[in-house]
């Protein structure tokens, strides 16, 4: 079976942009992950991946957020969306995790990272020492590649009780990419009520600000020190 990879207009990753693209595909919010796969074709022998030092430590992670849509339609249901996503130092948003759950039909969690991923490789899950979860990309837009992972209320449950969830890839260069995601915060904002569009666009200004804020000062402590 060949990866069907389907480009989309382009938006700023983040809650509402995770919530964006899950709508554009409505139809298979619940998809279950193919069965059986394909393996990548064998490559010649590559160094073992070199994840830069302190990478993890570099990105800041949203709390999670909990955001419901319906379709202009009496018969649409309901689909929420409950997000997190990591910012880099410069404030740019590298990943974007949503926990995708319609009032009818299945959940997905579903994963964006960074164009320049390896797409026949796939991503993985892993909450805190679990077994990893495999998930195969469906959808690129300009910003990041999307992959979804069927959720089963036994995976939420986890997600609920868990203090982590690593995510992982490989980029274009053969190197292994992760990004640490913390769960503290994950079942208040499942089981919460869901914030208004309204606070959802506060929290985005809020969060440009605080990364405009954070990249200024970065780029004074770095003027100040004595060049060599």
């Amino acid at each position: 079976m060949k990866h069907r990879i389907r480009f989309v207009p382009a938006c700023r990753i983040g809650p509402a942009c995770a919530a964006a693209l899950a709508l554009l595909a409505a139809s298979g919010v619940a998809a279950q992950v193919p069965k059986g796969a394909p393996k990548a074709a064998p490559q010649a022998a590559a160094p073992a991946p070199q994840p830069s030092a302190g990478a993890a430590a570099q990105i800041t992670y949203s709390a999670w957020t909990k955001f419901c849509d319906k379709g202009p339609q009496a018969t649409d249901k309901q689909v929420c969306f409950v997000s997190q996503y990591g910012q880099n130092e410069a404030g740019n948003t590298v990943v974007v995790v949503t926990l995708i759950a319609p009032d009818a039909g299945k959940k997905a969690l579903r994963v964006t990272l960074p164009l320049g991923v390896q797409l026949q490789q796939g991503m993985s899950a892993v909450i805190d020492q679990g077994q990893p979860i495999a998930g195969h990309y469906s959808v690129c837009a300009r910003d990041g590649c999307t992959a979804d992972i069927e959720a089963s209320n036994d995976l939420v449950d986890e997600m609920k009780a868990g203090k982590g969830l690593l995510v992982q890839g490989v980029n274009f260069a053969g190197y292994e990419i992760s990004y640490a995601l913390p769960l503290a915060s994950f079942a208040k904002a499942y089981d919460g009520a869901p914030v208004s569009p309204q606070e959802l666009e506060q929290q985005r200004r809020l969060q440009e600000d605080l990364a405009r804020r954070a990249a200024e000062a970065r780029k004074r402590v770095e003027g100040a020190q004595p060049k060599k």
